[in-house]
């Protein structure tokens, strides 16, 4: 990533420093007080206090829901920082701040091979930590924290034709964050087509078709499997249920078809306004690639920025993929999320 060039040091460096920045801010909310939890920590976390006292929530249905979702990655993680004496909630916040370096550092990476201007690098990580800091993903230490610096670093790594690191990213993206590597999947694809199209060489081969192997697999491991929940809830089920209506708490169901295909949970856009206003920088692109007389800085654009259409369709196709399969998936929004973030670089 680093080459001999001082403007592109100085602007890495500040890259680092900015994530760093916005880590200690985040340091400077979860510690300003002994009980300041974050919220989706309250769900997510609070059982992993067994790894420290086995003893603890006993016949505890919601323990062990929440225990029994975890990726194994992910548990694995917060199993060996409480061997180290890291208790599970503290470590929740400290992760957040090192997640956010490493994600700064995918970002300037794919930020540069898709437009080779390091300012332009430091501008993708600013607005994209100030974006996520205000939001619940990152700053949980949650499952999905782990989805921005792994399918950042899947991006870079394929976008540098590095098969090995792509399909490692793969992989920890199915320990860490299983839904993201739908979207990986679908983003290889729709690259072997366009591929397909146009030429098709053997290195291509190399690289996209063990990447799609080792997705495939994930994918089919988590198929197989079974949990003593499952089925979890049912559409018939949560249509009947006051808390999924469109003024319940997990308010899903609305009369409106705007509405319900468009907003909130169940809707394309994303109910959180930082990542609308991402979207927005991003949906400014084509147009500013359409009309590099006007914008000659556009004409820097790689022939490798293809990449976002093809996570824009992607995303589109999970999101669908979500309301086919409707609760057994994820819930829409969640799926369409990912293309606010990639639109950004």
């Amino acid at each position: 990533m680093i080459k001999q060039d001082p403007n592109l040091k100085f602007w890495l460096s500040a890259s680092i420093i900015c994530a760093i920045a916005f880590g200690f801010s985040g340091w400077r909310l979860a510690f300003q007080s002994a009980y300041v939890v974050q919220d989706d920590a309250r769900q997510h976390i609070f059982w992993m206090q067994r790894f420290l006292d086995g003893e603890l929530f006993p016949q505890d249905l919601i323990a062990d829901y929440f225990q029994s979702v975890a990726p194994a990655g992910y548990s694995l993680l917060y199993r060996l920082a409480a061997t180290l004496g890291i208790e599970p909630l503290l470590f929740s916040k400290l992760l957040p701040a090192i997640l956010g370096v490493a994600l700064s550092l995918f970002a300037f990476g794919v930020c540069l091979t898709l437009f080779p201007l390091p300012f332009a690098g430091f501008l993708s990580v600013l607005l994209l930590n100030q974006n996520l800091w205000m939001v619940d993903d990152l700053s949980s230490g949650t499952p999905r924290a782990f989805f921005y610096p792994l399918f950042l670093g899947f991006l870079y790594f394929f976008l540098h034709r590095k098969p090995i690191y792509c399909c490692l990213m793969i992989f920890l993206q199915g320990l860490f964050y299983p839904q993201s590597v739908l979207l990986s999947l679908a983003t290889l694809g729709l690259q072997f087509l366009v591929k397909l199209k146009s030429d098709l060489k053997h290195r291509d081969y190399r690289l996209i078709l063990p990447c799609m192997a080792v997705a495939i697999a994930i994918l089919a491991v988590y198929a197989q499997s079974s949990s003593e929940f499952a089925p979890i809830i049912s559409v018939e089920r949560a249509k009947e249920l006051p808390e999924f209506s469109a003024t319940g708490r997990a308010a899903f169901w609305s009369d409106n078809p705007f509405r319900f295909w468009l907003l909130g949970r169940s809707g394309l856009l994303p109910h959180d306004w930082p990542y609308l206003i991402m979207f927005s920088f991003g949906a400014v692109l084509p147009i500013l690639r359409s009309n590099t007389h006007r914008f000659p800085l556009a004409r820097h654009l790689t022939p490798q920025s293809s990449i976002l259409i093809q996570i824009l369709i992607a995303s589109l196709g999970c999101f669908l993929l979500a309301h086919l399969f409707l609760f057994r998936l994820h819930l829409p929004v969640a799926t369409f999320i990912t293309v606010c973030e990639s639109s950004l670089l």
